[in-house]
């Protein structure tokens, strides 16, 4: 989430849709977020100079090496072992950052 310089990152079985909803809804819980009443979803700018749209693509692959690399000689026998070690990961990586939460209504 560039804007608010917080990473979140999970493992799941597949890209199906039940996957991906269920992946946003679990990475808006961890930043305090909302998935229903008084919340939108903003895209990143439509402009080519896309200034939020930037950090995320160069941290994906940063963290996804980081991620991997930090756990490429353990062994997980689930995916909530895996998930579990993974936000381990990222808390250590959010320690001290704040999250910037912008009212709706000042976008309107």
């Amino acid at each position: 989430m560039g804007a608010t310089n917080f990473t979140y990152a999970e493992a799941s079985w597949t890209q199906a849709l039940a996957d991906w909803i269920g992946a946003h809804t679990r990475a808006f819980a961890a930043i305090g977020g909302v998935t229903h009443y008084d919340t939108a979803i903003l895209t990143g700018w439509a402009a080519p100079a896309a200034r939020d749209k930037t950090k995320v693509e160069v941290a994906v692959p940063v963290i996804e090496r980081w991620l991997l690399g930090s756990l490429r000689h353990r062994r997980f026998y689930s995916l909530a072992e895996l998930n579990a070690a993974i936000g381990e990961l990222l808390r250590q990586l959010n320690v001290g950052r704040r999250i910037r939460v912008v009212p709706l209504r000042s976008w309107l």
